[in-house]
């Protein structure tokens, strides 16, 4: 400010004074404005955010996703089930069954790609000599026809696995519990095989989780104003026990309905390790999450410290037996093909490898056959449960 005002000119000191006081209104006068171009900031700011959309209703998005979850309830249009094991048949023409030369592979495509293709390198070995073909890690799809410009783009969204499924893209791969269903019944997916522990067991549980200090005992003690600060956390609408089951359970057993001004909110994480952490550093008063991520996280790493120390998080609620994620292949592949990849999985040894490794924490050693229609029977009654949801208790 004091370079716009012109150096006073030399008189007789009783002359100076008037001079100095016109520096001083000058700086006055600036102040003034300065503070008043503040004022007019923050005003703009507050104006310019109460002009914002309204934060997003959870109930509305909840309800959009239940009307969209319906299409997965039962088996699409052009796919059979003949035999009754609510699974697609194959096709009965040799001419509509799926051969490839080169086997793709994936497992949960949310996962980081890189470090699950390391990760499964052992059984992608294993599988291409059991097979005898090439077995390659999807984690490109090559663009639509008429767009080659576009170039491939990255396979991370389990709607684009579904589609590489359906289309013949994409050969063996995994869906997490809640999206079994989904990928048999509008992708003609068949389960085969889950990781298992010694006796063939490929059980998790649904958990409720707070911060260890917490003073909620129950599920019954989180009901909130809302808020982001006070909403329980769930990973994701297509996740069982990171979403769905927690919605029907907590309105089954506890009366109580999700969404602001009801009985609790919720936030979507995106991950059952957001949740897990977000919890624990007490972000979040509460997660729902999967037992078997939970043990993993919790378990010492590969230099003796947990990621979540276990004594940070404390349980409050624990469901019944749910499957874990499941492997399987197009209900069109070829027979043979089937039965080899079968063989494979059934061959694989988990001992010294960074599959074992994998799932060390929840003591799985190898791979157990299943049976969708049995030991998915609780999981499809928690997606019928959803479709009654946001009725009143």
């Amino acid at each position: 400010m004091s370079s716009d005002v012109p150096p006073p000119t030399p008189v007789p000191a009783p002359a100076s004074a008037p001079a100095k006081q016109g520096v001083s209104l000058v700086r006055l006068v600036a102040i003034a404005l300065f503070l008043a171009l503040l004022a007019g900031v923050a005003y703009g700011v507050m104006y310019y955010n109460n002009q914002l959309p309204p934060p997003v209703d959870t109930v509305s998005q909840l309800r959009e996703y239940l009307k969209q979850q319906g299409r997965y309830a039962k088996l699409a249009d052009g796919y059979t089930d003949a035999d009754g094991d609510l699974v697609a048949d194959p096709p009965a023409e040799a001419g509509k069954r799926l051969n490839p030369a080169e086997l793709t592979f994936t497992t949960i495509v949310e996962d980081d790609a890189d470090k699950s293709e390391a990760t499964w390198k052992p059984f992608l070995d294993h599988l291409a000599a059991t097979t005898g073909k090439k077995v390659k890690y999807l984690k490109e799809l090559d663009a639509p026809k008429g767009e080659a410009e576009v170039g491939p783009t990255k396979l991370q969204a389990s709607d684009q696995q579904l589609a590489a499924l359906r289309d013949g893209k994409l050969h063996v791969t995994a869906f997490n519990t809640g999206l079994v269903q989904g990928a048999v019944n509008t992708a003609g997916f068949v389960p085969m095989y889950c990781p298992a522990d010694k006796d063939g067991k490929f059980a998790y549980q649904m958990e409720i989780i707070v911060p260890a200090k917490s003073p909620a005992q129950t599920p019954k003690d989180l009901k909130s104003g809302g808020g982001d600060k006070s909403a329980i956390a769930f990973v994701a609408m297509s996740s069982n026990s990171g979403a769905k089951a927690p919605l029907v359970l907590l309105k089954d057993e506890f009366q109580m309905l999700p969404g602001p001004g009801r009985d609790y909110d919720f936030i979507i994480t995106g991950r059952h390790a957001s949740s897990i952490k977000g919890v624990a550093d007490g972000k979040y008063p509460a997660a729902a999450v999967a037992n078997d991520l939970l043990a993993r996280m919790t378990a010492p790493g590969k230099d003796g410290k947990p990621e979540v120390d276990p004594a940070a998080v404390r349980s409050v609620y624990k469901s019944k037996d749910f499957p874990v994620l499941c492997f399987g292949v197009p209900h069109n592949l070829d027979p043979k093909l089937k039965a080899d990849i079968a063989k494979a999985f059934e061959t694989f040894s988990f001992a010294g490898n960074s599959v074992g490794a994998e799932f060390a924490a929840q003591q799985r050693v190898k791979f157990a056959k299943v049976n969708y229609k049995d030991d998915w029977a609780y999981v499809r009654q928690i997606d019928e449960r959803l479709a009654n949801l946001l009725d009143a208790k």
